[in-house]
């Protein structure tokens, strides 16, 4: 249903990160993040997890919506992407926006757990919701270059964080 506007957020989305890239590495270079800058880090930061709010939209409506109605339950009015760093959480937003997924449609179920923080090993998903809200309800972030020492190891290998 939203197939056409995630294709088009996600192609959007490309394009603006090819730019922040490039503005973001000269902005460091000049030791200086503008405000501009971090609003478009935010905006795109906002136009990704619009995605994964319309993928749960669509598999509300496709799914969760018919069972729904045939079990007479009342629709839900707030539909968000189901996510927790730990298995716990995880189930508590996929019941409160997508209930009975598991029943209605395993492999779905399987596809949303199988990004989830406690099933991969990694809090990405996580990590990026909170900056998003972050970003969007509290303040534009402030930013700032670490500098690393770097370690040349003869001719062959340079070593450097940062």
């Amino acid at each position: 249903m939203r197939k056409e506007q995630v294709e088009s957020l996600l192609s959007h989305a490309k394009t603006d990160l090819a730019r922040i890239e490039s503005e973001y590495n000269n902005a460091l270079r000049q030791k200086n993040i503008s405000d501009s800058l971090k609003i478009d880090i935010k905006n795109l930061l906002e136009n990704l997890r619009s995605i994964l709010d319309y993928v749960a939209h669509d598999i509300y409506e496709q799914k969760i919506k018919p069972d729904r109605i045939a079990n007479s339950r009342p629709d839900i009015q707030k539909i968000y992407f189901p996510y927790g760093k730990i298995q716990k959480d995880f189930n508590s937003g996929l019941g409160s926006f997508l209930p009975n997924l598991i029943n209605i449609d395993n492999d779905l179920f399987l596809i949303i757990e199988s990004i989830q923080p406690f099933k991969v090993g990694d809090n990405w998903l996580c990590d990026f919701c909170d900056i998003t809200n972050e970003k969007k309800h509290c303040s534009l972030t402030p930013q700032e270059r670490i500098e690393m020492p770097e370690t040349s190891l003869g001719n062959a290998v340079k070593v450097g964080m940062g």
